[in-house]
């Protein structure tokens, strides 16, 4: 049953002006100019832009226009002073309230001029954040407002890990920005679709591929991005704003729908420029909702005369279609939606905007498919049936991040053969790019054959003749502006026991220069080194040249000549690594830095297969580096993330989830409380 047709609300925003709050971010339209234009495209309501661009009362100018002021946007710093957060806040919601706004837009400012730069937050900072945030709610709610929360670049909610924790740690909803979700790695209807109930605001952006692919590449700041056309008017860009709409409105959402894309103008831009722009995206949103036959596609909207726009003065929409789908219809019903409107889960990216979303991390190296015994306890020659997983031990880790939230990419090379384009699928089906999978003709691409005896330390037969694509790696192959710029980089031993991936290897780790952060994984396989004298030579090459070095003992006994992890570490850090892991199997992980260690109990778990619990501990150590967690909450974390996958079987199709590693670890504190107060009772 079809609830009563709600009109959308519409509203706009100076920022599609070029009025913004950073310095030198270019020319600044007088408010009288800016007003007058949205008026003039029949504009009814409207944020009030940055502070101090409108009156401290800013009600009589807004209606001089025939405008309402909905509200705004505040970006503040909220991971510091508390009470100065607080003041600033409370100075605002009495303005806003009094004004008779609706919607309080926080940001989680950095601290910094801009938003081309962020620093880490500690822990004790992500608290203090989102305790403030949430007591911004109370206060606003007690005059009447609604606080939501922008996913912004350059802040300390940015990324879509960033999104999903700030939802999960606090009650405060979010403002849906298609453009800073989209920069930030997140598919905004994706994201609508999972937290539907959690938006509370919605800021409409389209966004051009080609100019999102050179900040994803470390090319373009965002500020310069924005300057060279990042945003595009409703339509003319790749996002597919009708999935996005469709979806909200018909599912219920009836909070406003702003025209707020970022513009920058500079000395030389047309007066006329944001105007235009405007009413291009107010004619594509209009058909969004009123014609699905002139609905347009991506890239498709064309300027059209003002007789064709919104009725002067009303920014209600005509209804949509009439049996568009309400807050009561089921999942089934929205998939059936008339006209397709609203889309299936897969979300809103077109391939050329997926494929440009900048990773957080790059693993390099070996890639191959798993072979696992159906049955348990026999020596290959007894096992019937195989199941197919993903394996090797790059590709594995980034798939374990990419469980964890991270946007993860692996560079390797797999063979033209079927087993190739599986690699390729998996990799896209668990989160990872496969945009920098290279093919390297006549080669295979490696199988491996597994033999569950004994399930914790299992014998591998490896099919890699006459040499494994992956070990094929060329400078050719290699996307050295995301080298340079991604966030983690991960390399392996194994990269290093071939020519021409050896090379090509050394020359990434030269450009990347040691800096934080750069991880080498030991990862010593025998059976691909002539001895273990050649290995200790090329993989001790490498230690120079990382920030954080990982292997478990017998690993480091060929890298630095002891399997102590003690001495292990320390030779480690005195090759210049700044963190050096040890992994002790039952004894736990050795974690040490220069100035502290520590040794993290192991959890322990009925192992099923041990062969991929060093690269879930891999996924999750690459987790706490890019959240800047110490250490020691770092090994614990990991510890756990490597317990799950040894309890489970195969690689890659086992890596756990943060709530996975989180339950095991809340599981493992009360077990301890329960133990020391069962001591204390005796």
């Amino acid at each position: 049953m079809s609830e009563p047709h709600v009109p959308p609300r519409i509203a706009a925003a100076p920022i599609s002006w070029g009025v913004c709050e950073v310095p030198g971010w270019g020319r600044v339209l007088d408010a009288a100019t800016v007003l007058t234009e949205m008026a003039e495209l029949g504009i009814t309501a409207t944020e009030y832009g940055p502070p101090g661009y409108l009156p401290e009362h800013p009600a009589a100018l807004l209606g001089r226009h025939g405008l309402k002021g909905i509200g705004g946007f505040l970006a503040l710093v909220m991971h510091r002073d508390r009470e100065q957060a607080m003041a600033t806040a409370r100075t605002t919601v009495a303005r806003f309230a009094e004004a008779g706004a609706e919607v309080l837009v926080l940001a989680a400012a950095t601290g910094l001029d801009g938003y081309d730069a962020r620093p880490p937050l500690s822990d004790a900072e992500w608290r203090t954040l989102t305790a403030t945030a949430e007591a911004i709610g109370e206060l606003a709610a007690a005059r009447g407002l609604r606080i939501v929360l922008h996913p912004h670049v350059g802040t300390h909610v940015e990324t879509e890990y960033e999104v999903e924790r700030f939802l999960a740690d606090t009650a405060v909803d979010l403002c849906l920005d298609t453009g800073h979700l989209l920069i930030g790695g997140a598919d905004p209807v994706s994201l609508a679709r999972r937290h539907r109930d959690r938006i509370g605001h919605i800021h409409l952006k389209d966004v051009r591929a080609t100019v999102l692919e050179r900040i994803a590449a470390g090319r373009l700041e965002y500020a310069e991005a924005v300057r060279e056309g990042l945003y595009a008017p409703l339509g003319d860009g790749d996002i597919d704003i009708a999935a996005l709409v469709a979806h909200m409105h018909g599912g219920g959402y009836r909070g406003w729908y702003v025209l707020e894309q970022d513009t920058a103008l500079g000395p030389d831009d047309a007066p006329d420029t944001p105007r235009r722009d405007m009413r291009r995206s107010l004619t594509a949103l209009t058909r969004i909702f009123t014609d699905p036959a002139r609905r347009p596609s991506r890239g498709s909207a064309r300027a059209e005369p003002e007789s064709e726009m919104l009725a002067a003065g009303s920014t209600d929409l005509p209804a949509p279609l009439p049996d568009m789908p309400t807050a009561s219809a089921s999942d089934a019903e929205l998939s059936d939606a008339p006209g397709g409107l609203v889309p299936e889960p897969a979300g809103a990216l077109v391939p050329e905007m997926a494929k440009v979303v900048a990773p957080e991390v790059l693993t390099v190296g070996r890639v191959g498919v798993d072979l696992y015994p159906r049955q348990s306890g026999v020596p290959l020659a007894e096992v019937e049936s195989f199941a197919k997983s993903l394996g090797g031990t790059a590709t594995n880790v980034a798939v374990a991040a990419a469980r964890l939230g991270r946007r993860s990419a692996v560079l390797t090379k797999v063979g033209p053969d079927g087993f190739g384009d599986y690699v390729r699928s998996a990799l896209e089906s668990f989160g990872v790019t496969a945009r920098y999978v290279a093919t390297a003709p006549n080669l295979l691409t490696p199988v491996v054959f597994c033999e569950l005896t004994p399930p914790s330390d299992p014998p591998l037969l490896f099919y890699r003749a006459p040499i494994a694509p992956d070990l094929t790696l060329g400078r050719e192959d290699v996307p050295w502006d995301l080298v340079d710029s991604v966030p983690l980089l991960w390399v392996t031993g194994t990269g290093v026991s071939a020519e021409p991936a050896r090379s090509t290897q050394r020359e990434i780790l030269r450009r990347r220069a040691g800096r934080a952060h750069t991880v080498l994984d030991l990862d010593y396989r025998p059976m691909f080194w002539p001895d273990e004298a050649t290995a200790r030579t090329e993989i001790g090459a490498l230690l120079d040249r990382v920030s954080v070095v990982v292997g478990n003992r017998e690993e480091t006994r060929i890298a630095v000549g002891s399997a102590d992890p003690d001495t292990a570490a320390d030779r480690l850090l005195e090759r210049g690594a700044r963190l050096a892991v040890v992994k002790c199997g039952a004894d736990g992980v050795l974690i040490a830095s220069p100035s502290e260690r520590w040794t993290v109990p192991p959890h322990p778990v009925r192992v099923v297969c041990g062969l991929g619990a060093g690269d879930g501990f891999g996924g999750a150590l690459i987790h706490g580096l890019l959240a800047g967690w110490e250490p020691r909450r770092l090994a614990d974390y990991a510890n756990a993330a490597g317990a799950l996958v040894a309890g489970r079987l195969a690689c890659a199709d086992a890596m756990p989830t943060d709530a996975e590693i989180r339950d095991l670890l809340r599981h493992a504190r009360e077990t301890v409380a329960h133990a020391g107060t069962a001591g204390e009772s005796r």
